[in-house]
């Protein structure tokens, strides 16, 4: 098991890039993708973990979907998409951003992408809308 602690793929999607590892590959400006707010307070992220089934109760704050996606506008294999915007958020703290493909099942919804490190994180809902402002730059580059 190794803790995440910076920014980065998790290593089942970096695998399935490869051509092997589980479950479908992610297709950013097509497929569901989404973004939890995770309480690693309650939640050890973990480089192995593969689905959105390995997240329970009390370890997401919300989840909202990625909006307007797309793919080399910013620069060659770079993903980008618009802000995101969590409503009305309430209760525990959120110190990671956790982004993944919805495939409408927990158990086959690869997890993709760890943010530890960002301008906001961590932070604490006070019941008001949390926006996440990508990066000019992008959300990630291949």
């Amino acid at each position: 098991m190794a803790t995440i602690t910076a920014n980065g793929l998790y290593t089942n999607y970096r695998n399935k890039i490869a051509g092997s590892g589980n479950h479908a590959l992610a297709d950013w400006d097509t497929d569901t993708i989404k973004i939890h707010l995770i309480d690693t307070g309650a939640f050890t992220l973990d480089d192995t973990h593969e689905d959105e089934a390995d997240f329970s109760a009390g370890e997401v704050a919300t989840s909202a979907a990625l909006g307007t996606v797309t793919i080399g506008s910013v620069a060659a294999g770079v993903v980008d998409a618009a802000n995101t915007v969590f409503t009305a958020v309430s209760g525990v703290s959120a110190e990671a951003l956790v982004y993944w493909m919805d495939s409408g099942t927990p158990a086959t919804s690869p997890l993709l992408l760890a943010i530890v490190t960002a301008t906001g994180l961590p932070v604490t809902p006070t019941g008001a809308d949390i926006t996440v402002v990508h990066s000019g730059s992008g959300i990630i580059q291949f």
